[in-house]
């Protein structure tokens, strides 16, 4: 969820130039046909999601294309969340003061448990069960 939310915020940043750069930077991963379809970062980015090209636990992909483009401002925003689990360095400041991790293994594990309940029928545990 937090970076399906990066990648938002990446999008929102991106100006018409930085799309035809990315668009062309991605040529050898997305079909020209499907190239001329994608009209905005959410889309170049969800295409490059099914792809398995970049994911939360995958962003090389992701930081080359910034780099690329010499999006430093965007680069940063990906480094917070590679350390942070967000896009925002401020959303967390305190945790990282007091020595916790933050390298997103909460959200992992919160994320794995929501899938298994979702899977698993809810079973009554009440103690006046017999």
């Amino acid at each position: 969820w937090e970076f399906l939310g990066l990648l938002c915020q990446i999008s929102g940043s991106l100006d018409s130039e930085n799309l035809k750069n990315l668009k062309f930077l991605c040529g050898d991963d997305i079909r020209k046909k499907e190239l001329e379809n994608i009209s905005n970062g959410t889309d170049l980015f969800k295409n490059l999601m099914e792809k398995g090209k970049i994911s939360a636990d995958n962003a090389g992909f992701l930081r080359l294309l910034l780099t690329n483009i010499k999006r430093k401002d965007l680069l940063e925003k990906l480094d917070n969340f590679e350390k942070y689990g967000s896009g925002e360095q401020d959303d967390v400041p305190d945790v990282k003061k007091r020595g916790f991790s933050t390298q997103g293994k909460a959200t992992y594990n919160m994320r794995k448990w929501n899938e298994t309940s979702r899977l698993q029928p809810h079973k009554n545990n009440s103690i006046h069960d017999s």
